[in-house]
C-alpha cells in the first residue's frame, strides 16, 4: 500500500482523489492540503512514500518543498500535475518523478507512482503527444560543455547532487566538511551558470556530465 500526501489549491475539485483509496488501488491518501504554506509549515512528514502536488498549488514554494520531502539524503518522490504547457516546461526542469497534464485519470495516478516507487520517470502518453517536441528538447543530450571545466571533486560533489544528496550527506561520504562542500556547489552553479543545484543537475545531464549509469553505480562515484 503506497502512502500519498496531496497539495492541490482546488478545494471543490480534491475529492477525485479519495475515489482511488483503498485497496482496489493500492494506495492510502494519508492526507490533503488546500494550502502548500500550511502542508509546509509542519515538520515533514514520515508516513508519506509519494507526494502528488498540483503545479499551481506548489509554485512559488518549490524550494523549501524540496527541503521539505528531504528524507535521509534523498527525496521523497514527487508527481506534479499540470494545467498548461508552460508549466509544464517549468516542472520538466525540475527533479519530479512523473507529470501529469489536466484532466487527470486514476490509470495516469497509478502508472505515476508505479513509476515513482521506482525511481522512473513517468509522462503520460497524452502528455508526449501534446508536448512531444518541448519534451525532446529538454530530454536530449546537449553538445553544450561548460566553458571552465569541473575540477575531479567538483564532478564527484555533482554525481551525489545528481543522487538527491544534501549538503551534510555529500560531507558525509566524502568525508569533507558541509562548509567544502557548499563550496563547491557555488562553483559548480557558477561553471554551469544554474540559478540552483536543482538547474545544475539538469544541466550536468543535458550536458552528459551525469549519467543514469554514473549516479546508480557507487563505484562510478
Amino acid at each position: 500500500m503506497m502512502r500519498v500526501g496531496y497539495i492541490t489549491g482546488d478545494r471543490p475539485a480534491a475529492s477525485w482523489i479519495y475515489t482511488l483509496n483503498g485497496d482496489l488501488y493500492g494506495l492510502n491518501i494519508v492526507d490533503v492540503w488546500y494550502d502548500a504554506g500550511a502542508a509546509l509549515a509542519q515538520p515533514p512528514r514520515s508516513d508519506i512514500d509519494v507526494w502528488l502536488v498540483d503545479h499551481e498549488a506548489i509554485a512559488g514554494h518549490w524550494d523549501a518543498f524540496d527541503r521539505h520531502r528531504e528524507r535521509d539524503g534523498r527525496l521523497v518522490p514527487v508527481i506534479v500535475v499540470c494545467a498548461s504547457e508552460e508549466h509544464v516546461a517549468r516542472t520538466l526542469r525540475r527533479r519530479v518523478n512523473a507529470v501529469l497534464t489536466e484532466p487527470v485519470g486514476a490509470w495516469d495516478v497509478l502508472c505515476a507512482v508505479s513509476a515513482a516507487a521506482s525511481g522512473e520517470l513517468f509522462i503520460s502518453p497524452r502528455m508526449l503527444r501534446q508536448y512531444s517536441q518541448e519534451i525532446i528538447h529538454l530530454l536530449s543530450p546537449s553538445n553544450q560543455r561548460p566553458e571552465e571545466e569541473l575540477t575531479e571533486r567538483e564532478t564527484e560533489v555533482l554525481r551525489l547532487l545528481a543522487e538527491g544528496m544534501s549538503n551534510s550527506r555529500i560531507a558525509a561520504y566524502l568525508h569533507i566538511s558541509s562548509a567544502t562542500v557548499g563550496t563547491h556547489v557555488l562553483s559548480i552553479r557558477r561553471k554551469l551558470q544554474a540559478a540552483n543545484r536543482t538547474e545544475a543537475v539538469v544541466q550536468a545531464y543535458r550536458m552528459g556530465l551525469v549519467t543514469n549509469r554514473s549516479v546508480l553505480e557507487p563505484s562510478a562515484i
